[in-house]
């Protein structure tokens, strides 16, 4: 945890070995191994041997510093082993110290005589060995330099016992209470307090999180910056504290979060920054305490197990928390911990909202929506209680807002007129007065996506009427692609409802509607070209019931979306024994995206005779949708041959996920086209054996089999 333990004494006093005899050794920065990286031993005129260069120590400080300041953000334990042996070594520490709120320590050298201290020097290795009158000069430093103010000197002898995590006793408090994450909300925390008023008899643990995504943001940080005054109150330290700390410090340019600066910053801006930067002292990292026969650890994010020396866990980590934020970290700490008398605590993450276990409890009440404020409460004699204060004021979930421009349009401008006004759609003008409108090659790889370029991907329209007359999908995004399809928000959004993947096929999309009084079909925004040609080619040699699907399309305003699987002309990734067309869906021709549930899809391949799109898999318990998530997308795991991967869909939201098979194959495809080019690879991309070996074998092959397909390649490279 923030600990910054510097060592003092002269070369060969022993402080690099006591460094190994403590087991610190990955947590210490040494300027003698750093001077070693940046050049190896000289030779010098006045020795027989190589030495340790000095030459270059203003930049093995500079990096050194580096590297600790890159720790330091990270709340890590460090050690810093080089000599101090001046009291300007003490203070060049102390501006970082203030910054990243370290606590001071130095482990004194100076009391091994120097008569020993040269002994040892003469007995180490050459390039080591340092002349005695060097040794001369630090001891005289050591005895009449004293180090700078705010240093705390730790016995060597008892290090641990004097620096390490001390478990706190609590017992004298007749109640503890230990508060979930609130955001903001501050109702329910009033509520609670009026209902159990402040006791000094009591110890009140906050977990964590106290601004952001609620509504009373002033209100709750007024009422914490008063209660932390008092000694019985420890506020821990969350994720968005953070956001405050840079906003006291006058760092908004380090403030990543869109609701601080657009929302909590505009309702606390007459706070004074100095109480602000007094309250964010008084914010500590971890309670480690007994009560009741029982030993508690209360971080923010909660970790999977408690290590031997908790003093050795960077700050970070029980800030952010061990793992991602879906991590199970509650069932994993009891599985870790289930025989030891030691209970978690913790806010953070909870995306299946549960209360933790006997080993973990877990806080984290989504209060912000609508949730609950989690209080855990302790009391001798009785069994732990969580006590839940439902918030009753609060506003829509929190999420980006992607289609500001769109929101913003002026509804008597007819749909054409915004979509030709937009930089990012082109116009394909087709014949009788129909036009298609797709996003421009520029808004796909800009990611320029609003309400309009999403809406704007094969949509054809009969531009004098301002009709929709035949339409595929909007555009919808893979997991994780964008911020509203990352996992954790989709999570919360598929909690107690049906989420159902239908297999995702591997080919082009193809549309058809009725039009003018004729079948129309079209693919890649137009209703000409080679991919409509090849469509139509399978569709009039195909078992369909052509007379069927006609009589359907003319008396329904609809378009049908299908996959156009053509083995012979368009071989994507996934290889198919036949071409053929799967009817997908039924969507409605209007501007508006609605499409006919599963059911009547259908209902209408079987009328008319055709394959239709399949159900993978169904999930009404997010839980099994988390973990069947984790196991497909296993980069390792590229088993699932003959599958593209699927479509989620779960009421109006729409999301992708690609299994790993293709997007390796899709992945050396790119590769085989370089390579059949000459260009040059980034060997680093190649991220596993198996594309290193595909690699190999494509460099051996000559410019008419790499003109080849992807699955012809394939096979011919597994025969091989």
């Amino acid at each position: 945890m923030r600990t910054l333990v510097i060592l003092r004494g002269s070369p060969a006093s022993g402080k690099s070995t006591w460094v190994k005899k403590m087991g610190l050794e990955n947590y210490t920065l040494c300027a003698d191994t750093i001077r070693l990286l940046v050049e190896s031993p000289i030779i010098v005129p006045d020795k027989n041997h190589r030495v340790i260069s000095q030459k270059n120590d203003n930049y093995v400080w500079q990096l050194l510093f580096e590297l600790l300041e890159k720790r330091m953000s990270r709340g890590e334990f460090v050690v810093i082993d080089a000599t101090h042996s001046r009291s300007s070594d003490f203070s060049r520490y102390n501006k970082l110290c203030e910054r990243y709120r370290y606590r001071r320590y130095y482990v004194d050298f100076s009391d091994v005589p120097i008569e020993e201290c040269k002994r040892r020097n003469s007995l180490r290795e050459d390039y080591k060995r340092v002349p005695e009158n060097v040794i001369d000069k630090m001891y005289s430093r050591l005895k009449t330099q004293s180090k700078t103010s705010g240093w705390v000197e730790v016995n060597k002898d008892n290090f641990w016992n004097e620096i390490g995590i001390k478990l706190f006793d609590f017992n004298h408090y007749s109640k503890v209470h230990i508060f979930g994450d609130i955001h903001g909300c501050y109702n329910p925390l009033k509520k609670y307090f009026d209902e159990n008023p402040y006791n000094v008899d009591e110890m009140y643990i906050f977990c964590g999180d106290y601004l952001d995504r609620g509504l009373q943001n002033k209100e709750t940080l007024l009422f914490l910056m008063e209660l932390a005054k008092n000694k019985n109150v420890l506020l821990l330290e969350g994720n968005h504290e953070k956001w405050l700390n840079y906003y006291s410090l006058d760092e908004c340019e380090n403030i990543k979060s869109k609701t601080f600066l657009n929302k909590t910053m505009l309702e606390i801006i007459d706070i004074d920054k100095s109480e602000l930067r007094n309250f964010y002292r008084r914010i500590g990292q971890i309670a480690y305490f007994g009560y009741d026969g029982k030993t508690y650890l209360v971080s923010h994010g909660g970790v999977s197990y408690v290590p031997d020396e908790l003093q050795l866990v960077a700050t970070e980590q029980f800030i952010n928390g061990v793992g991602d934020y879906n991590a199970q970290i509650d069932e994993i700490f009891l599985e870790n911990e289930r025989d030891k008398n030691i209970i978690q605590v913790h806010g953070h993450r909870n995306t299946f909202e549960i209360d933790g276990n006997q080993c973990s409890v877990n806080l984290e009440g989504k209060v912000e929506f609508g949730g609950f404020l989690k209080v855990l409460v302790l009391e001798k004699g009785k069994n732990p209680s969580i006590g839940k204060i439902k918030n009753d004021y609060f506003g829509e979930p929190e999420e980006v807002d992607e289609f500001n421009e769109c929101r913003a349009k002026i509804i008597d401008i007819p749909m054409v007129e915004q979509l030709r006004m937009s930089k990012d759609i082109k116009e394909n003008v087709l014949e009788d007065n129909i036009s298609s409108f797709n996003f421009t090659r520029n808004a796909f790889y800009n990611k320029n996506w609003n309400e309009l370029t999403c809406k704007a991907r094969g949509l054809f329209v009969d531009a004098l009427k301002n009709k929709v007359v035949a339409r595929g999908y909007e555009k919808f995004f893979n997991i994780n692609e964008r911020k509203e399809t990352e996992l954790e928000h989709l999570l919360i959004k598929f909690k107690n409802k049906k989420v159902t993947c239908y297999k995702k096929e591997n080919g082009y999309l193809g549309i058809m509607s009725w039009v003018n009084g004729q079948l129309f079909i079209a693919s890649k925004s137009t209703n000409k070209g080679d991919y409509v040609n090849w469509f139509k080619n399978i569709y009039e040699n195909s078992d369909i019931d052509k007379k069927a699907l006609e009589e359907y399309l003319k008396t329904n305003d609809v378009s049908l979306t299908f996959e156009v699987i053509d083995i012979e002309n368009d071989p994507h990734i996934i290889e198919y024994d036949k071409s053929k067309i799967i009817l997908l869906d039924i969507i409605h021709n209007d501007f508006e995206f609605k499409k006919e549930p599963y059911e009547k899809v259908l209902e209408l391949s079987k009328l008319i005779n055709c394959s239709y799109k399949t159900i993978y898999k169904v999930f009404n318990d997010i839980r099994d949708f988390h973990k069947w998530y984790l196991e497909n997308t296993n980069e390792d795991d590229i088993s699932k041959k003959d599958i593209e991967g699927v479509v989620i869909e779960c009421e109006d939201i729409m999301t992708k996920l690609k299994f790993p098979y293709y997007n390796f194959w899709k992945f050396m495809r790119s590769i085989k086209e370089k390579v059949a080019k000459n260009h040059n690879i980034k060997f680093s991309n190649l991220y596993n054996a198996e594309a290193n070996y595909f690699y190999t074998w494509l460099k051996q092959q000559d410019e008419e089999i790499l003109q080849k397909d992807i699955i012809t390649l394939r096979k011919m490279y597994y025969t091989e």
